[in-house]
């Protein structure tokens, strides 16, 4: 049976309850969330530099501040630039999409808001993101759109969001697509 090795420990500095699952680059860096703590109080996003020895400590990346994302619980995905993508189940007003660029020093220490949950277009965003090949990215919140939870007497089903990522504005890109008839 193999050992198991811890690499790294958080404190309330860097986040606590890591949630999601990990991504690496090309490098074999990881990168993840966690949903609570870090400056903002409101969750991190952060990458583990591998080195020659093993895993530097983690590196935040973003705070959250609640305005721009709170809980960061879903997995963050990765586009061929280096850029990453993401949701938080609160924040913004019932949640956010979105991107941290990648630049020539790292990234960017501020995460650009794709979207915001409203209610009226869902909320509570708890999955992670995937992107198709033309870079427009799709997720699916916890809770369904208000307006298609009042046609319907059926059980609710949560709407599919949709950031298409040419073109898009960026404080009202994220639309609900109901799987609900009108």
């Amino acid at each position: 049976m193999a050992t198991l090795k811890v690499l790294v420990s958080f404190n309330s500095v860097d986040g606590t309850y890591p949630h999601g699952s990990l991504i690496t680059d090309a490098a074999g860096d990881l990168f993840g969330t966690t949903s609570s703590d870090g400056s903002g109080n409101a969750g991190t996003v952060f990458e583990i530099a591998k080195t020659a020895n093993g895993y530097n400590a983690p590196q935040v990346l973003v705070s959250f501040n609640g305005t721009n994302g709170n809980v960061a619980s879903a997995s963050l995905i990765m586009d061929t630039a280096g850029d990453l993508f993401g949701t938080t189940e609160q924040g913004g007003v019932d949640g956010t999409v979105f991107e941290i660029t990648k630049n020539a020093n790292g990234y960017n220490s501020t995460p650009s808001v794709l979207g915001t949950f409203t209610g009226a277009n869902g909320e509570d965003p708890y999955g992670s993101l995937i992107m198709d090949a033309a870079g427009d990215l799709f997720g699916q919140p916890l809770q369904e759109a208000q307006a298609a939870q009042a046609r319907s007497s059926r059980s609710p089903k949560p709407p599919m969001a949709i950031v298409p990522r040419k073109g898009w504005l960026r404080s009202t890109a994220l639309m609900a697509v109901s799987p609900l008839a009108a």
